[in-house]
C-alpha cells in the first residue's frame, strides 16, 4: 500500500475529486454527443467495486475499522478512509468491504484481519478489486469503476464484449482482465457508462465500446442485474 500518499477521504472530510471535473464534464457530454446519447443523472448503487494494477508507481491508499457495536445491520469492517486512485470510484466512506479480489469478507473478518487480505492479495496479484456494500443503494444497481494502467486501453483490452439482448447488455467478460476482476457478469443490463446513458437501445455495442475505448483513466458502468422470481436472489 502507498502509505506515503496523502488521505483525501475520511469519514470527517470528503473533498472534490483531484481530476479537472470541468474538463471532465466537456469530454464527457462531447462523447455522449458522439454515440448519439445524452448524460443522465449519477446513480446510487447497492453494490460497487473498484478494480486496478498496482505498481511502483500506483498511489493508492485504504483503512478499515469496525462498525460500532451497537449499529444494526452487518458486522463487516466498513472504509474508515480512503486516498490515491480509489478516490475516483464510486466508493465511499461508511461503505462494508464484501470482498477482496473475489475472496468473501465473512463474520469471521474485523477490520485487522481484512487489512492483512488486502496487503497479502495485493502482493500476490499485482491488482487490488474492492467490492463494497452500500446499504442506501438502489438493490437492482451494480457499478464497477475501472482504473486504466494506460489511456489507450481499449473496451477488448480490458475484457468487455456487449451485444444487443432486448437491450444492450454485457455478452462476455474475459476471465483474466480488468472486467473479470470487477462486480460485473454477464448479462447484465447495462444502464451507463460514467453517467452517459446507454440502457435499451440508445447505444449500439460498437458505440458503447468507442466510449469506453475514448476514456482516458477512470470508467465506471453501471448495470440493472435482475433477481430470481421466488427467492428474491441474483441469478
Amino acid at each position: 500500500m502507498a502509505t506515503e500518499t496523502a488521505v483525501y477521504a475520511s469519514i470527517d472530510h470528503i473533498p472534490a475529486r483531484v481530476q479537472d471535473d470541468d474538463e471532465v464534464s466537456v469530454a464527457t457530454t462531447a462523447l455522449a454527443s458522439e454515440a448519439g446519447t445524452t448524460l443522465g443523472a449519477p446513480r446510487d448503487a447497492f453494490l460497487r467495486s473498484v478494480t486496478f494494477l498496482i505498481d511502483e508507481n500506483t498511489e493508492w491508499g485504504v483503512t478499515l475499522v469496525d462498525p460500532p457495536p451497537k449499529k444494526k445491520g452487518s458486522r463487516k469492517p466498513i472504509i474508515e478512509t480512503m486516498s490515491g486512485v480509489i478516490c475516483e470510484s464510486k466508493l465511499q466512506i461508511g461503505d462494508r468491504i464484501k470482498s477482496v479480489n473475489g475472496r468473501k469478507i465473512g463474520f469471521s473478518y474485523n477490520a485487522s484481519r481484512a487489512m492483512q487480505l488486502i496487503e497479502t492479495s495485493v502482493k500476490r496479484d499485482g491488482r487490488l478489486c474492492l467490492e463494497v456494500g452500500n446499504e442506501d443503494g438502489e438493490d437492482i444497481l451494480v457499478q464497477a469503476t475501472l482504473i486504466k494502467p494506460r489511456p489507450e486501453m481499449t473496451c477488448e483490452e480490458m475484457g468487455l464484449k456487449t451485444w444487443l439482448w432486448g437491450s444492450l447488455c454485457i455478452h462476455k467478460i474475459e476471465k483474466d482482465s480488468l472486467f473479470g476482476s470487477s462486480v460485473l457478469k454477464e448479462a447484465d443490463e447495462l444502464l451507463s457508462v460514467n453517467d452517459i446513458e446507454c440502457w435499451g437501445t440508445k447505444v449500439q455495442p460498437e458505440a458503447f465500446h468507442h466510449i469506453i475505448d475514448q476514456l482516458p483513466r477512470d470508467v465506471t458502468v453501471s448495470v440493472r442485474r435482475g433477481k430470481q422470481r421466488w427467492t428474491g436472489k441474483f441469478g
